[in-house]
């Protein structure tokens, strides 16, 4: 995936690797910012982390629970 908003560049790679009770989810990001919001960047990448861990545990739910 790739994106662009307001002086920010990202892409994220994710990788599905089949395991013996489930599926492994590994997601590599890579982040460009400039100017001043480079001061921002380690708030925001914890935040972002945060934001996936908590997607891919819905998802995770959903699935196990037949949603999706």
């Amino acid at each position: 995936m790739r994106g662009e908003r307001q002086g920010i560049s990202w892409t994220a790679a994710l990788d599905f690797t089949p395991e013996r009770l489930g599926t492994r989810v590994d997601v590599a990001f890579e982040f460009t910012v400039g100017g001043p919001r480079r001061l921002l960047l380690g708030m925001f990448l914890r935040w972002y982390r945060g934001q996936w861990t908590r997607r891919l545990a819905n998802l995770k739910r959903m699935m196990e629970a037949g949603e999706l």
